[in-house]
């Protein structure tokens, strides 16, 4: 009897780990394969963190019970090593010369009242003449000529050169899209539209500018967004509390627009990439709605470096609802730029954080 009940136990702890080394092991390749060509991987590079932890801990525990099963997992830990850096960095030394540079997420200057404060909007700018960057990129901006004049309010605190090209207006002169704002004068503003939908603020726009005598190419873009409406999000806080109100009908929801997003993200990559990389001295600032366990990530830091990577510290998460451990929001630039600095700002003011850099 008790042979066979040490026997299931066995078979389940082993279950538990082909699970665990088999999704680690996806997460991995989440960096790698393009959902382009099988959506198979992506999602499990949310889990990469996690997964890491879980199946290092395994490995040291397993060095003395069973090294084959130990030194397995600390193989694969090996294998992700080079991917860590996208996570986690390591970065004392900060330098606040050059070029300030911020980028922010700003949810339309909470046009619909989501933080249910009347004072957010006057707060955020507030904020931004607080933090004082040379060049202010936004994404998710809103303006009409109204109560929400957003664009007159920024030209207020100095911003008074910006390039804004509205992906959707409406006839009451309401105007939504990208923006780049700066304090110095800004040269051949451009759109590049990477989504065909008219209503999409998932586009990019750029500008050049001259500071200190260099001439900088600033380009501001938000890729495909998962669109998860306040239904969705309140379903997942509901079950990350209860998991006894888990909906099939809403969590086949939920990940369908995760993994169309996986897809849109690809081909929106590659137009941009298209573009910006026949440009020189880029400074590319990204809601690009995916983290660094992402083959979009993996894609774009080889052709850019990452202003995290380079001065930043620590874990960083730029979202603050949902699954607020994730980064999705980055500074990129040129290789042959240098990154001096580099600041997470956090805020309740948006459903995304502050970041700013300062480059040279």
């Amino acid at each position: 009897m008790w042979g066979a009940i040490y026997s299931f136990f066995k078979n389940i702890k082993n279950a538990i780990l082909f699970i665990l080394f088999t999704a680690f092991s996806f997460s991995i390749a989440a960096h790698i394969v393009s959902p382009q060509t099988t959506i198979l991987f992506a999602p499990f590079g949310l889990g990469f963190m996690p997964l890491l932890v879980a199946t290092f801990i395994i490995g040291i525990i397993y060095l003395k019970r069973n090294k084959w099963i130990g030194l397995a997992a600390l193989l694969l830990v090996g294998l992700s090593f080079k991917f860590i850096a996208g996570s986690v960095a390591l970065n004392f030394n900060q330098k606040k010369e050059g070029l300030k540079i911020m980028s922010w997420n700003v949810k339309n200057f909470d046009l619909y009242n989501w933080t249910k404060n009347e004072e957010t909007r006057q707060n955020m700018f507030r904020l931004i003449d607080s933090i004082d960057p040379d060049v202010l990129c936004l994404q998710e901006f809103y303006t009409n000529k109204n109560q929400h004049d957003n664009l007159t309010a920024l030209k207020k605190l100095g911003y008074t050169n910006y390039s804004f090209f509205p992906s959707y207006s409406q006839k009451a002169g309401g105007q939504w899209g990208l923006a780049i704002f700066s304090k110095t004068p800004l040269q051949k503003g451009q759109s590049l539209k990477l989504n065909e939908k008219k209503s999409s603020t998932n586009q990019c726009v750029s500008v050049q500018l001259s500071h200190n005598d260099q001439i900088y190419t600033i380009y501001n873009a938000h890729l495909q967004s998962i669109h998860l409406n306040y239904e969705d999000l309140a379903y997942i806080e509901g079950v990350k509390k209860e998991w006894s109100i888990l909906d099939k009908l809403k969590s086949w929801r939920v990940i369908y627009k995760i993994l169309t997003a996986y897809k849109s993200r690809g081909q929106q990559l590659e137009l941009l990439l298209n573009k910006s990389t026949t440009s020189t001295n880029v400074i590319l600032c990204c809601d690009l709605n995916d983290i660094p366990a992402s083959h979009a990530y993996h894609v774009i830091s080889q052709h850019y470096q990452d202003a995290f990577r380079k001065k930043g510290l620590g874990l960083s998460n730029t979202i603050s609802i949902g699954l607020p451990i994730y980064r999705i929001d980055y500074i990129f630039s040129s290789a042959n730029l240098s990154v001096n600095a580099y600041e997470k700002i956090e805020n309740a003011l948006s459903d995304h954080h502050i970041v700013v850099s300062y480059i040279e």
